[in-house]
């Protein structure tokens, strides 16, 4: 039995690399040529290709709008003045950090047995609002500062022991550091 004459012969080679993929088809002879059109192309009436993948939007940079620094008062920290208690044959000491401070700026008292220390610590920096801007013109960008440290006012109670004269207590203040002396009692003999 003999093959009918109008059959095709079609050889496909397909070669992939990153850049094309290549089809080839070669007719039985005395037949037209079918064409096939390279990757990446639509045949002919086939529906259009999705377009190719857009970058993202640029996102505007919005200018920053100048901060305006709040003037409330830190609260203090649960413990302040920080202290050091010490004592030796004839005393009782107390230490405290009161950097920035005099002895005026503070207030050493005996209340129920207890050391009272107490004062304010006045913030040295000025706290101004910034100006608004005028018409037309952009508004001036400042930072507002940091204020870590407690500014304002502090009392600090210390437990004083038995064996302590509490009408005896001597207060001096040096490189930011109050001293506070008190004699103890002598013992009877």
């Amino acid at each position: 039995m003999a093959p009918p004459k109008n059959t095709k012969k079609t050889t496909k080679t397909t070669s992939i690399s990153a850049q094309t993929q290549t089809t080839q088809t070669t007719a039985a002879p005395g037949a037209p040529a079918a064409s096939v059109p390279p990757a990446g192309v639509p045949p002919a009436g086939a529906p259009p290709m999705m377009p190719p993948m857009m970058p993202p939007p640029v996102v505007p940079v919005v200018p920053m709008v100048p901060m305006v620094p709040v003037a409330a008062p830190i609260p203090a920290p649960p413990k302040y003045p920080r202290i050091d208690r010490d004592d030796d044959e004839k005393n009782f000491y107390v230490y405290a950090d009161v950097p920035g401070l005099t002895l005026k700026d503070l207030k050493v008292e005996i209340k129920e047995k207890m050391l009272v220390i107490s004062g304010e610590r006045k913030c040295p920096f000025k706290q101004s609002q910034p100006e608004p801007p005028k018409e037309g013109q952009e508004p001036e960008l400042k930072l507002f500062p940091i204020i870590e440290r407690y500014f304002g006012p502090f009392e600090r109670k210390v437990p004083v022991p038995e064996n302590v004269d509490i009408n005896s207590h001597k207060s001096v203040v040096e490189n930011g550091i109050l001293v506070i002396t008190f004699n103890k009692n002598q013992a009877k003999k």
